[in-house]
């Protein structure tokens, strides 16, 4: 279905991009682009051992320090919340509720230096810089959704399949039911409204809590993205472009998603990148598709995957996380391919397993941050 694009008059609310990777896909509108600009050849600074693997990408604080969630597999297995200095060096560990699980919930840090974000266990937390806990919450669920930090300062989660949102102080202001405990997470709109997946397709809220539609859009275990002009973006079995002011499907695409945690990408002309298992896509801002890349391997009959989001540095140039969720034996999966904006292959950084669903985070000094299956943290620039 095709309709008239909806461009908001207040774009000057959605900066183009955060001051830092702080949450999921990089900013609240979870679109995967920053104006930091990564090396041509970037090349392996350094590395930090966690000793287990993390299923979700780090952020970043101002001040550089990354943060990241993993599963200690030593002799005594823990869960932390790690803060890895500059340098790669682990600043503390904060220990988290032991549970034989890991979460995809990908924390998100506050204007106050902060970090929220939950678990497997159901174990909502806020931490400050310091690694002191400031206050938690238990749900009796896995939490398996991204935390936002909206610009008032209200955070977003889901506990429970609630949307959630709880002040600063960790008092609960308000709950609504989604009917349904998927993975995925809350999005910022351009117009400060909160997007949301629930049973029956994509919800939008204001900050207080009020349902102002409901939108038809075919299941996605991801966030959605908003598009330069505030159009909200949805990929699952398919793709939707919805209006942002009364949840109008303005285009549907045809089938591209069966298997993938991804939140698309988004580029400055509204271009929208998107993965799905063995297939990459670019489609135009208007719905038209004008890639579709199949994630072949060189010289073998082997097809690649891909589970994570796409990231767009200041160039225009793509960054995407190969592999499906679960260890490989594909030397071509372990690795992070750089794609330009027509996604021709142009090159990859090499690691000794695949980083799944951990999609990279990129800093303001152009540096690029993975998690990997093997349990380290691995950092790439200059």
């Amino acid at each position: 279905m095709k309709g008239q694009l909806c461009v908001i008059a207040a774009l000057g609310l959605g900066s183009l991009a955060s001051a830092a990777w702080s949450t999921f896909h990089g900013n609240n509108r979870r679109d995967g682009r920053t104006t930091a600009v990564v090396a041509a050849n970037p090349v392996q600074k350094w590395t930090c051992n966690l000793n287990g693997p993390m299923l979700h990408g780090p952020v970043l604080a101002s001040d550089g320090t990354i943060y990241v969630i993993n599963q200690d597999e030593s002799k005594q297995p823990a869960n932390y919340l790690n803060a890895i200095n500059p340098n790669g060096t682990i600043r503390w560990r904060y220990a988290l509720p032991w549970i034989d699980d890991l979460s995809m919930a990908t924390p998100a840090v506050g204007a106050d230096g902060r970090i929220y974000g939950g678990t497997a266990s159901g174990y909502y937390f806020c931490v400050d810089s310091t690694g002191l806990l400031v206050w938690s919450h238990q749900a009796a669920k896995p939490i398996n959704h991204h935390t936002l930090v909206a610009g008032n300062g209200t955070i977003y989660c889901v506990l429970d399949q609630q949307l959630t949102a709880f002040s600063p102080s960790g008092t609960i202001l308000w709950q609504r039911d989604l009917g349904e405990d998927i993975p995925g997470g809350p999005t910022e709109g351009l117009d400060g409204n909160i997007y949301m997946a629930g049973v029956d397709g994509i919800r939008s809220y204001t900050p207080t809590g009020t349902l102002r539609w409901t939108a038809f859009a075919s299941r996605t275990l991801a966030p959605v993205a908003v598009a330069p002009n505030g159009n909200i973006i949805s990929f699952g079995t398919w793709a939707h472009a919805l209006s942002p002011i009364t949840g109008e499907t303005l285009w549907m695409g045809s089938t591209y998603s069966y298997g993938t945690y991804c939140t698309p990408g988004i580029d400055t002309a509204g271009n929208i990148y998107h993965g799905s298992d063995y297939n990459l896509f670019k489609v135009a801002q208007g719905g038209t598709t004008l890639v579709d890349r199949t994630l072949d391997v060189p010289g073998s009959n082997y097809l690649g995957h891909t589970w994570s989001s796409p990231v767009i540095d200041g160039n225009g140039r793509l960054f995407w996380s190969l592999g499906n969720g679960k260890r490989s034996a594909i030397d071509f999966e372990k690795r992070v391919q750089i794609f330009n904006s027509q996604l021709a292959y142009t090159g990859s950084l090499s690691l000794p397993e695949i980083p799944a669903t951990s999609g990279p985070a990129i800093g303001d000094n152009g540096r690029i941050y993975v998690g990997c299956l093997d349990g380290k943290l691995y950092c790439f620039g200059e």
